[in-house]
């Protein structure tokens, strides 16, 4: 597969989910980071994303304060929470102003969904030729 041109950054407590996820989008063509939460968030500071990746349980005043500086580097990123038990309305209410559209809801575990919502995502702004995970251009 084709590199996608997305700069994705995962930040989950649980190593495993890190690891998980940035073997599947390694493989699907994207490059990674991870982060065991927001204290190292921080020190990602400088680089630019297209994508975040954040656990929901992570989901704080402090996150929204560092995630508020990796987005300074890069206005156009988006975050998706992935979550067991959080549902898409959830989020009413809790969104700071200036994130309203940049946020989306995946089902933690989900990686077809998370997939498909990355490629949405990836074909109007990452740039490059990408292909469904389907394999299917």
């Amino acid at each position: 597969m084709e590199p996608s041109g997305c700069r994705v950054l995962v930040i989950d407590r649980n190593r495993h989910v890190r690891s998980l996820l940035q073997r599947e989008l390694l493989r699907d063509g994207h490059e990674v980071e991870t982060a065991p939460g927001d204290g190292v968030v921080g020190g990602k500071a400088g680089v630019s994303y297209d994508i975040v990746i954040l656990d929901a349980e992570l989901l704080h005043g402090s996150m929204w304060n560092s995630l508020e500086t990796l987005r300074s580097q890069s206005p156009h990123m988006v975050v998706i929470l992935h979550s067991l038990d959080l549902p898409p309305d959830a989020l009413n209410g809790v969104i700071p102003p200036g994130w309203h559209g940049r946020v989306t809801v995946v089902e933690k575990g989900n990686l077809v969904a998370l997939r498909e919502v990355i490629l949405v995502y990836a074909e109007c702004c990452c740039g490059g030729k990408r292909r469904r995970s389907d394999g299917k251009e």
